[in-house]
């Protein structure tokens, strides 16, 4: 079966060993992790309302947990989930290239008045680097 997951592990979510193991003894071929890197301290939902109370993230945002820590949790409990299709990986690593990209721009511009957002703007270019090297391995 070509077929995968896609979910959110957090705090209030099944945990990613659990879950790799699942999928595996379902005959999932893959196991994709949601991250969010940035959490807003402003949000706006799609309607143009403020979310309320002023100023605070959805809380799913805040409860997502680290990607490769949650990753590395399913690695530990699989032997079948190792599989990649390049034609797949190599459009999210051109997607992480743009969105580190953008990420970056957005937090250098407040970094000289804003500590979080240089640690945050620096953070984003190591990640850029790092997928737009292993779009070059894959070459």
């Amino acid at each position: 079966m070509k077929i995968g997951i896609l979910n959110f592990v957090g705090d209030s979510t099944v945990d990613p060993a659990t879950l790799a193991k699942t999928c595996e003894a379902l005959g999932f071929e893959s196991l994709f992790l949601a991250e969010h890197q940035v959490v807003p301290t402003h949000y706006t939902r799609p309607d143009g309302s403020k979310r309320v109370p002023e100023g605070k993230p959805p809380e799913i945002l805040c409860q997502i947990s680290d990607l490769f820590v949650s990753l590395s949790f399913a690695a530990a409990v699989t032997s079948r989930l190792v599989e990649y299709d390049p034609g797949v990986l190599r459009p999210l690593l051109e997607s992480c290239v743009a969105i580190c990209r953008s990420c970056g721009d957005e937090c250098e511009r407040h970094a000289p008045r804003h500590a979080h957002c240089r640690v945050c703007a620096e953070a984003c270019r190591r990640c850029e680097q790092a997928c737009r090297a292993l779009l070059a391995a894959l070459a």
